[in-house]
């Protein structure tokens, strides 16, 4: 190489080198200035901006810690907390030692009333550093949670020591000295909080409590008034100066706060109406009518107003005047999206007063104009649900949930739709994630125990139970279903403090008797339990649950003319009580004097019009009687009369042990379109398609009856799941899916017949001849038993022929 050519080389790498460094140094510097914009938007809580800003780092460089983190908090800051924590789990996988992204992912579940994973997160950051203020404030807040307050307590004082600015310890500390009482130390945590942190709502709302608990309302309303201001946009904190006022009985200066805060804001549409309430309140308007009125036709282009009237005259069963109210409003605002509004809240009104026709016909003039209208397409979903068109809705809601992924309705309408779809799985999931967007929500839990237990998971059903509790502790529906549950655990001692905590509530008194009667019936106990029901039977005497409690503590000792004479002297004093008359009928049933239970539970009929139990009862007086078809005729009148799923169910299995599969088939039909798919229901009318009917269609349907039960380990539906495959030709897949069964259920004949029928389709007569004979063995009748005798005769005799042949 000659000289010029080699510094020509070397000038040419040198350049690359060059290149290459400008390169980082614009990679740098671009990560650098978008970090920064995100960090500056934080600040100034503009959180979309921010969130565009630390996504273009991570475009860049997707490992950055730091944007990772921030990323996080921006999405926690927008409420999408299921991507913030994902986000942080992120982070934690590119950096497991990051303890901010711990304790931020710690907080989230905190939030969630997830106490003990909390707790894991937080003991990992401090088995690190043990003087991370954030990690002990999270410790603190789980053992709070789970009523650990001393050493709360001690935890939350150990981290404001580490770091005076940790806002979380400050609030927990302040909350724990106010339950106890302990207002002047609760004041003193707070105000050194805010010399850290001047303007913060949430200090400044827990000082205002606290000023109030000690009664010095002045400065309570100078601390609402103050977050007002700071919050301007926010009018809660106007309406909740207002509400401070009213409890102090100061409607003056709650009139002149409104009517102060008009002077600068006129068209204010929540400030108007709260003016409207109050002057209603103090007596200045008898009505709020005219009020309204004056506001739509001094400020006709808010649409707000006329709804508002419109669900007046609707709470008030002013049907009309609230149609006429939406129509006005649909030709004001034609060609804009008030119109639709105001259509589909008119939909909902015309869906309540059973105008399902025209409800529908709106509806979907809503989707005409706009196909992704979030209140229609859920309400077009609650319909589909209704009616059992399960697949429809859930289509409709995902719509909804991909432009409002958080909607709570849809969530929750999802949740049903796939519960009832027999697709539990989706329905926990859905309902995990309402849990998180709003973890103060009771009936999530509830919903979420429920789907729990109807797939058998009874632990994890009764944990979202115990964590409703922990978030209403006297909300009494949670109580009730706690207090259930436990019963059929027999756990008495649970039962018991259960019902006495509902007896301390001023709400619950009288559940709380009941419960702790039925915790002294479970222990045998009966004169202590029927003490307890006549409590609340001296309160409410017609009281259904407590009755029937106290009449099955008196059969159980042997107390059964005490019990009658009891039930006569109610119905003398309460000549409607078909709950006692029903107890009545029951009591003749069970010594056999038909006469007798059959009057009774005809004037429980009577008496309780539209109740199904009396119905049953009756069809089991006349099959005592052995008048089946009587017993079929009461069934059927109950359904007339009720259109009540567990009459239909009795009338179903009564119609198969009679023979009559197609009127069975028709019961279990019935009751799947309306939505009442059980996986009981839906397994015992697959078997009574596959088993009594042959035509493709049939077939067809029971195979798409067994896919929503094919996860199932229960051995009767693997059977049912088996024998549809065998019915529709595909036996490689139905000998395997029997043989399960069997491994279940060794001694039900009934599989073992299906699985020889199985065996037999695939040539393999030896394994057969096996389960047909374990199957005709068994003294036990069941569908297709001649069946099997003659195919294992014939399978015999060719066994024999063979041998003779050979």
């Amino acid at each position: 190489m000659n000289i010029a050519n080699k510094y020509l080389a070397l000038a040419a790498s040198g350049f690359l080198l060059l290149m290459a460094l400008t390169a980082c140094n614009g990679v740098e510097d671009r990560t650098a200035k978008y970090l920064e914009q995100g960090n500056a938007h934080f600040e100034a809580e503009d959180f979309e901006k921010a969130r565009i800003s630390f996504q273009n780092v991570l475009q860049i460089e997707p490992n950055h810690i730091e944007a990772n983190v921030r990323y996080g908090e921006t999405l926690q800051r927008l409420n999408e907390w299921p991507k913030a924590a994902a986000q942080y789990r992120r982070t934690m996988e590119l950096d497991p030692t990051n303890s901010r992204a711990s304790v931020l992912l710690a907080r989230i579940y905190l939030l969630a009333r997830e106490p003990e994973l909390a707790l894991e997160l937080a003991e990992k950051v401090l088995s690190r550093n043990a003087a991370d203020s954030g990690a002990l404030s999270v410790k603190a807040a789980a053992l709070a949670i789970d009523g650990e307050n001393d050493k709360a307590r001690i935890l939350a004082r150990e981290a404001l020591g580490i770091d005076p600015t940790n806002r979380d310890a400050s609030v927990l500390l302040a909350s724990l000295y106010t339950q106890t009482r302990e207002y002047a130390e609760a004041e003193q945590v707070l105000l050194d909080a805010l010399v850290q942190d001047a303007q913060n709502p949430n200090l400044m709302t827990l000082l205002a409590q606290v000023y109030v608990f000690q009664k010095r309302e002045d400065q309570a309303v100078e601390q609402l008034e103050a977050i007002a201001e700071l919050e301007p946009e926010d009018f809660t904190h106007r309406q909740r100066v207002l509400d401070f006022y009213l409890r102090q009985k100061r409607s003056d200066d709650a009139l002149a706060y409104v009517r102060d805060f008009l002077q600068t804001q006129p068209e204010h549409v929540e400030a108007n109406l709260a003016l409207i309430t109050l002057r209603r309140a103090v007596g200045e308007i008898d009505d709020v009518d005219d009020a309204l009125l004056e506001l739509i036709v001094s400020q006709p282009d808010i649409d707000i107003f006329r709804t508002t009237l419109a669900e007046l005259y609707a709470s008030r069963d002013q049907v009309e005047e609230a149609v006429r109210t939406y129509e006005d409003s649909i030709e004001y605002f034609q060609g804009h999206p008030a119109a639709l509004t105001a259509m589909t809240r008119l939909a909902g009104l015309q869906l309540s007063n059973d105008n399902k026709q025209v409800a529908v016909e709106l509806i979907e003039k809503v989707l005409e104009e706009n196909p992704a209208e979030p209140q229609a397409l859920s309400m077009r979903a609650r319909l589909a649900i209704r009616s059992g068109q399960f697949g429809s809705a859930i289509a409709d809601l995902r719509t909804v949930l991909k432009g409002q992924p958080e909607d709570a309705t849809a969530l929750a309408l999802i949740a049903e739709a796939h519960r009832r779809n027999g697709e539990q799985g989706l329905a926990i999931d859905y309902l995990n994630q309402l849990k998180r967007n709003k973890p103060g929500e009771v009936k999530t839990y509830l919903a979420l125990s429920n789907v729990y237990r109807e797939v058998g998971r009874d632990d994890e059903s009764m944990a979202a139970l115990e964590q409703a509790r922990a978030v209403a502790p006297d909300h009494r529906g949670v109580l009730e279903s706690l207090a259930k549950a436990y019963a059929g655990q027999r756990d008495w001692v649970q039962v018991e403090s259960i019902g006495t905590a509902m007896v301390a509530s001023d709400e619950s008194t009288l559940p709380g008797y009941y419960f702790i009667g039925i915790a002294h019936q479970g222990r045998g106990d009966h004169d202590k339990a029927i003490s307890w029901f006549d409590r609340v039977l001296a309160e409410q005497p017609d009281a259904m649950e407590p009755m029937t409690a106290k009449v099955n503590s008196m059969l159980l000792t042997e107390q059964g003319d005490k019990a009658r004479k009891y039930l006569l002297k109610h119905v003398d004093k309460f000549p409607k009580s078909a709950f006692a008359y029903n107890l009545l009928g029951e009591i003749a049933l069970s010594e056999k004097e038909y006469r007798e239970a059959e009057k009774y539970l005809q004037q429980a009929i009577e008496k309780g019009e539209g109740w199904w139990l009396p119905y049953r009862t009756l069809s089991t007086v006349r099959l005592q009687q052995d008048q089946a078809s009587a017993a079929i005729e009461a069934l059927a009148e109950g359904i007339k009369a009720t259109d009540s799923p567990a009459l239909r169910e009795r009338l179903a299995l009564l119609l198969e042990s009679r023979g009559d599969h197609d009127g069975a088939i028709t019961q279990y039909e019935a009751l799947v379109d309306t939505g009442l798919r059980s996986d009981i229901n839906l397994n015992n009318l697959a078997m009574l398609l596959a088993t009594y009917r042959d035509d493709g269609k049939s077939l067809q349907r029971a195979r798409d009856l067994v896919n929503a039960i094919q996860n199932s380990s229960n051995p009767a539906f693997l059977d049912t799941i088996g024998w549809v495959h065998y019915r529709l030709g595909e036996h490689e897949q139905a000998v395997a899916i029997l043989k399960r069964a069997v491994q279940s259920a060794p001694q039900a004949p009934l599989i073992r017949y299906h699985l020889g029928k199985a065996l037999y389709a695939v040539e393999d007569h030896a394994a057969a001849r096996s389960e047909l004979a374990m199957a005709v063995k068994a003294d036990e009748e069941f569908t297709g038993r001649q069946e099997a005798i003659d195919l294992l005769d014939s399978l015999e005799k060719a066994r024999s022929t063979e041998k003779n042949n050979g």
